[in-house]
């Protein structure tokens, strides 16, 4: 099952949960209470991950959760983009669309920007990863950092260690993440 970390299986994972939580009550503590969220692919870990933790901060905030406002995108640009189309041309359009990776979060700012919608001034949109283009469109992406290289580094080792027939230390090995707030994030309008 991709979902459960195997007992016997070593590996290196991110803080996913902790990492969308905090995303999502950073967009709670601006203002927004109509906030998209876009998952990933649903064999990934990663994904189902990033929902709980979206999921576990509207409750804290006492926001009702909206089945309504979640869309699978596959981390894409392509989808982000088509399901922001979708999601802005609807008369309660949420005020926030968090992408559970950074690649549909960009379809997401080109989508709100050709419909004429102004970021952060009209929605916010934020992403996951901190992947390197993040921090070089306009408006910069507010997201979550993952250190992949350090991830793999570790990974690399790992397997190393399992290939020389030594044991790993600890069965899981956890990255720690950190939310990077830039341009695409704001108070949504009145």
């Amino acid at each position: 099952n991709p979902f459960q970390h195997q007992p016997d299986v070593p590996c290196v994972a991110g803080e996913d949960i902790k990492g969308a939580y905090e995303q999502t009550e950073y967009l709670i503590s601006l203002g927004h209470r109509r906030i998209a969220f876009l998952t990933g692919p649903r064999n990934m870990r990663a994904s189902h991950d990033r929902l709980q933790g979206y999921r576990s901060a509207l409750e804290a905030h006492q926001i009702p959760f909206d089945e309504t406002l979640v869309h699978n995108s596959e981390w894409t640009f392509d989808g982000g983009y088509t399901l922001a189309k979708l999601l802005l041309d609807r008369p309660d359009r949420p005020s926030a669309i968090f992408a559970g990776n950074d690649e549909p979060a960009y379809g997401v700012i080109y989508a709100a920007q050709e419909m004429g919608l102004s970021i952060p001034g009209q929605l916010s949109v934020c992403g996951y990863d901190n992947l390197a283009f993040s921090d070089q469109i306009w408006p910069g992406l507010t997201t979550v950092h993952q250190p992949s290289d350090e991830m793999l580094e570790v990974a690399t080792r790992l397997l190393i260690d399992l290939l020389k027939g030594r044991a790993a230390e600890k069965k899981e090995i956890t990255i720690s993440s950190h939310l990077v707030v830039r341009g695409s994030t704001a108070a949504p309008a009145e």
